[in-house]
């Protein structure tokens, strides 16, 4: 079993989502988003920083978790890691909002033509079928054929990863033999 969640996300409405075993919840932040910083106030703390030697610092609060623009400005990321920064400062909790359960799994691989004997591409290859299986539950096969394209299989495939049609679980992790480098990308492309 977990002790923490399988999954931690944090949101810019300072609220995390902690998702195991299926299941998400959701969790105010204990505090407001913040970071350590130098600092010459009263309050300060003197700590060892590596790299300066003791140095007083304290804590910079932020109304919300900061991000910043990436890519042309067309998206945004977190600039400040607030969960690391408290699994470091209170590693109590996240384990105290556990369920302790396994986490809840879909298992994922698609199959897709290849042009000339080379190794597929998205670009001038298609994905031909799909293969899901959520834990405790049969295998969920998608196959294009004359009446069903492969638009229709990758809508169907996108909402059935969402969650399990039988349970109505919302997947932790999805697994698959070099998913992360050949299936996601080429479903995504």
């Amino acid at each position: 079993m977990l002790e923490v969640p399988a999954v931690i996300a944090a949101t810019d409405t300072n609220h995390f989502h902690l998702m195991q075993g299926g299941e998400i919840k959701t969790v105010p932040f204990p505090s407001k988003p913040y970071e350590w910083s130098l600092d010459a106030s009263e309050e300060a703390e003197e700590m060892y920083v590596i790299g300066m030697g003791w140095q007083k610092v304290g804590k910079k609060y932020y109304g919300k978790t900061p991000t910043e623009r990436v890519g042309a400005g067309r998206g945004e990321r977190v600039k400040h890691d607030f969960i690391t920064q408290l699994l470091l400062d209170d590693p109590d909790f996240f384990p105290k909002h556990s369920n302790k359960a396994d986490p809840f799994v879909v298992f994922l691989d698609i199959e897709t033509t290849s042009s000339d004997g080379h190794k597929s591409s998205p670009d001038r290859d298609e994905i031909i079928s799909a293969q899901l299986k959520y834990s405790n539950s049969e295998p969920i096969i998608l196959e294009v054929t004359s009446q069903y394209s492969e638009k229709d299989l990758l809508k169907e495939l996108v909402w059935l990863v969402h969650k399990d049609p039988k349970t109505g679980l919302y997947p932790d992790y999805i697994v698959g033999f070099f998913v992360n480098r050949f299936d996601i990308p080429f479903i995504y492309k």
